[in-house]
């Protein structure tokens, strides 16, 4: 063999395997690491848990003109302006009298303060009149419900 060719041939040998370390090296810097799946479910988990811990909540205010009480208290699906007074009156030992109708709910009493004729409860949902019934209108966290004692 000429030393020419015997030259060629090694410098393309050595190219070739410069080649293959080259390729080798950035594979090993590129190689993308296989997911843990367990710590994904894991993660899911966790963030499903959190989320359910998350307590639903609004603010009920009831105003009775010279003094105001502010609750935070829990919700629960389906629950209502009406609902949430009337589970407050039970829990809290508040007079509470009301009478239905077709209309829905009135509320006559709350603790001391009962309507007259220039006297009466209302109740406002997140600083709004109500446009329903009290026992139809529904809440959800972070509403704020007002019950409040009105001259009219």
């Amino acid at each position: 063999m000429k030393p020419i060719k015997k030259n060629l041939i090694l410098v393309i040998i050595g190219i070739i395997v410069a080649f293959v370390v080259v390729i080798f090296i950035v594979q090993k810097k590129n190689k993308l690491a296989i997911p843990d799946f367990s710590e994904i479910e894991n993660t899911k988990a966790q963030t499903a848990k959190s989320k359910s811990d998350q307590k639903e909540e609004i603010s009920l205010i009831i105003n009775y003109g010279e003094k105001q009480d502010n609750y935070g208290l829990e919700i629960e699906g389906g629950d209502t302006v009406f609902s949430v007074l009337k589970r407050l009156a039970q829990d809290q030992n508040l007079d509470l009298n009301y009478s239905d109708s077709e209309l829905g709910v009135f509320v006559d009493k709350i603790g001391e303060q009962k309507n007259t004729k220039n006297e009466f409860w209302v109740c406002d949902l997140n600083q709004e009149s109500g446009k329903v019934a009290a026992d139809k209108q529904k809440i959800k966290s972070g509403d704020i419900v007002e019950w409040k004692f009105t001259k009219f």
